[in-house]
């Protein structure tokens, strides 16, 4: 990031907060009891811990562990889902 969007991301961190603690401040006040809060406040992170099982790693990352047959399979379903072919001269950059 460029040192003049630096501010501006900084600033939408602490907007972000500040506007959760609005939203916690009025689940607080729809649910009484902790107990309730306490669940209905972790249901978000319970749908986005099950999209880990699905979500591929990313081949950048594949790559850099030399796991590159699996870097290989992520890479053709991207291009199959973008309707794109990978060049040949891709995959033998890939295996060295």
């Amino acid at each position: 990031m460029g040192p003049g969007y630096r501010t501006f991301a900084g600033m939408m961190i602490c907007m972000f907060f500040a506007v959760s603690l609005m939203i916690l401040a009025g689940l607080a006040y729809i649910f009484n009891s902790w107990f309730s809060l306490a669940i209905v406040t972790s249901a978000p992170f319970v749908l986005l811990f099950s999209y880990w099982f699905f979500v591929p790693e990313s081949p950048r990352w594949l790559l850099s562990y030399n796991r590159v047959e699996e870097a290989e399979v992520i890479i053709q379903k991207i291009a199959k889902w973008n309707n794109k072919d990978i060049p040949d001269h891709l995959w033998k950059g890939l295996s060295k």
